[in-house]
């Protein structure tokens, strides 16, 4: 029983990690000073505020590019206002004195969710005007599998697709573009049929030229700033060994096309990248998998659209 809860326990950190908006990143907290024991209260607030600084420059340093960017155009004012982002201070070890400066060891839990939504903040106030979106995300899983002989011992598959219908990830996309300051109006209400897109996708892999042509077309007579398209490709399940649940990763491809000109243009784009999700049954994996895949995709397309947007 008690190995059973533990399973459980490390299944639950693996499912939600991906998803967490707290961001441990571990530092040293610098201060100069010529003591060789132990660091004097003002020198010990000193390296800790060293370290809160080092720590969101580390934490920015490890983001997509586009993320990056925007926070290193803000960095003065996000370390002017550090402790709103600051959620946690571990003193892992007091450290020690190497030739005048005392380097002690942290670790800083650093809110991810208050640094989006300042990012968000400055997006609204540089746009001074609503931009409409639309997006289509659609998925495939693997239907059928006939496996075959060729010309001598090797094996080879014919893979068949079918698409997948995911509530889940037209909920989880809505939330992001909302967050992110954009009005998201659904596909249906401007006749984007995402059916042709599903369909596409699920027999070459691909949407194809006429079908990206006519959302396009719909999409900018309807009045639409944007429009966001993604791919996700379901792999076969398989069991984790270290948890003993399932696990499925899930493929990910996207872009947003600009509208807003006399032609549609492939303003960002992510992929292929790819993420993995756990449950205790292959439905369960499929869907954290796909949840992850899609919300992940689409932060980083946002992200890569305040850069362009603010330029």
């Amino acid at each position: 029983m008690q190995k059973q809860i533990v399973l459980l326990l490390i299944f639950l950190l693996l499912l939600i990690s991906p998803l967490m908006s707290d961001i441990k990143v571990k530092v040293k907290g610098k201060v100069e000073t010529k003591r060789t024991r132990k660091l004097k209260q003002d020198e010990i607030n000193i390296a800790i505020q060293d370290g809160k600084i080092r720590a969101i420059k580390k934490y920015a340093e490890n983001l997509g590019s586009a993320k990056l960017k925007l926070l290193n155009e803000i960095m003065p004012d996000l370390i002017a206002d550090i402790d709103s982002y600051i959620l946690d201070i571990n003193i892992l070890s007091e450290g020690e004195n190497i030739g005048g400066t005392w380097a002690m060891n942290l670790e800083v839990t650093i809110s991810d969710n208050q640094i989006d939504q300042l990012l968000t903040s400055l997006h609204q106030e540089n746009i001074d005007e609503e931009l409409y979106m639309s997006f289509v995300y659609v998925a495939r899983e693997v239907n059928s599998i006939e496996t075959y002989s060729s010309t001598g011992t090797k094996k080879n598959e014919d893979i068949s697709y079918q698409a997948y219908n995911s509530v889940e990830i037209n909920t989880r996309v809505t939330e992001e573009f909302n967050n992110a300051g954009f009005e998201v109006v659904p596909a249906f209400e401007v006749n984007i049929l995402p059916e042709q897109f599903a369909d596409d996708f699920a027999s070459n892999g691909e949407i194809s030229s006429s079908t990206q042509k006519e959302a396009t077309d719909i999409a900018r007579d309807a009045g639409l700033d944007f429009l966001a398209l993604a791919m996700l490709d379901i792999g076969r399940d398989e069991i984790d060994s270290v948890t003993g649940q399932y696990k499925i990763y899930v493929k990910v491809n996207g872009y947003v096309l600009d509208l807003r000109k006399r032609f549609a243009t492939k303003i960002c784009s992510v992929g292929p990248v790819q993420y993995s999700g756990y449950g205790e049954n292959p439905t369960v994996a499929k869907t954290n998998a796909m949840i992850i895949a899609s919300s992940t995709a689409s932060n980083d397309l946002i992200d890569q659209l305040r850069v362009k947007l603010n330029n």
